[in-house]
């Protein structure tokens, strides 16, 4: 609105602005799992759903009792907890706001944590009066959780498919805001293919830049609110993000693909072999044969399983880490598969904080990192170059011909 001036706010250390940060993603259980197996991956950042504790008592009473930390086993500095508004709703649940925000004050939050407002998600698809409906409530859960729980950092979730909506919807975040969150919206590409894949992708990808620029345009939030993008599986597109301006993100996709039987690898920059630089390409090993993908292993893999050195694999020769792995078993071996890829994403995470620390990110990403072409490349291009246009679906079908 014409004539506000932006609010400046003091800096605060427990939520500096980390460029390149990386929220691992998972449900309670299996955090407590992974942090019993080694220390190091006891410190990474954790995104925590809690769509577990809804309608249990008991589960409830155990989080008042020991507090979040004490329940993953978890000594990470920095926690967010997810209201698990998107799974819920898919499933027969009930709950409400008043649930949500005593499974939040139960966790017995520090300084530097946040939780995630209980937000109403909405679709390309959703009927106009619903998504305004929505979004609506969303914004009164966020007024209700920010009433209940002083002292805890709330972070709203812009919802919206229209300019229109989105715009109400960052209108009403507190201007001592210090997270921002949006939804990255990548799962609806896993869901359609062809011509349709191709007109939402273009969707998502203008989706992003909208929502990107109004936040960091937004003339009422501090200088160092932080935007977090929400379910951010592959790391190439994390990449991506983070060098258009994102400063944190989360995603659960290294536990998700260790349940398919699949292991993953962090980009590696080893020009002596080109094949070696792929990089988290998610590789079966282990499974039905039905969900092996069309990814096989090769040479190459072996190249760059010798060279992991994540907690599972370190010390034991080839064979024995394709053991410890599971390869070509039909279960088993998920937690080690969850290790192991977690340790990929996070190198991942520390080679992208270097090259921003260094000032080549830019660089880096466009030479090296992102595939050209790729959905990442294209997200990459369209957020950093104000004159870069997407093809149009007819012009990407065309080329394929």
């Amino acid at each position: 609105m014409p004539g506000r001036t932006k609010k400046k706010l003091p800096p605060s250390k427990s939520f500096e602005k980390i460029k390149g940060q990386f929220y691992f993603g998972d449900e309670p259980s299996q955090m407590r799992t992974i942090a019993s197996k080694t220390k190091e991956l006891r410190e990474l950042p954790l995104m925590v759903s809690i769509k577990d504790f809804y309608g249990r008592e008991r589960k409830k009473e155990s989080l008042k009792k020991q507090g979040m930390l004490q329940m993953l086993k978890s000594e990470t500095l920095m926690l967010g907890l997810d209201s698990g508004a998107f799974a819920a709703y898919g499933r027969d649940v009930s709950f409400d706001v008043a649930e949500t925000a005593d499974i939040y004050r139960a966790a017995n939050l520090r300084p530097q944590d946040f939780v995630i407002n209980l937000d109403e998600p909405t679709k390309p698809t959703t009927p106009p009066d619903l998504a305004r409906e929505k979004v609506e409530n969303s914004i009164k859960n966020y007024n209700f959780l920010r009433d209940q729980l002083a002292g805890v950092t709330v972070a709203p979730v812009i919802q919206g498919w229209s300019k229109r909506l989105m715009k109400r919807s960052l209108a009403t975040v507190a201007p001592d805001a210090k997270i921002v969150c949006f939804p990255s919206y990548l799962y609806l590409l896993a869901k359609s293919k062809g011509y349709e894949r191709e007109a939402l992708k273009r969707r998502v990808i203008k989706h992003f830049r909208e929502v990107i620029t109004m936040i960091h345009k937004d003339p009422d939030l501090a200088e160092e609110v932080r935007i977090h993008s929400l379910g951010v599986g592959s790391p190439e597109i994390a990449a991506a993000l983070w060098g258009a301006g994102v400063e944190q993100l989360d995603s659960a996709k290294w536990r998700v693909l260790a349940g398919f039987g699949k292991v993953c690898f962090a980009f590696d920059e080893d020009e002596s072999d080109p094949k070696v630089r792929r990089g988290t390409t998610a590789i079966p090993v282990a499974g039905k044969p039905g969900s092996w993908g069309y990814r096989k292993w090769q040479p190459w893999h072996d190249t760059m399983l010798k060279n992991c050195e994540c907690p599972v694999c370190i010390g034991l020769d080839l064979n024995e880490r394709k053991t410890a792995l599971g390869f070509g078993e039909h279960s088993g071996k998920t937690t080690a598969r969850c290790i192991h890829n977690l340790f990929q994403y996070k190198k991942e995470r520390d080679v992208a904080r270097e090259k921003i620390s260094q000032g080549t990110f830019h660089d880096f990403l466009l030479r090296k990192r992102l595939r050209r072409g790729s959905l990442a490349h294209q997200i990459y291009k369209t957020l950093t170059e104000p004159h870069f246009q997407q093809l149009t679906v007819d012009q990407f079908f065309k080329q394929r011909r």
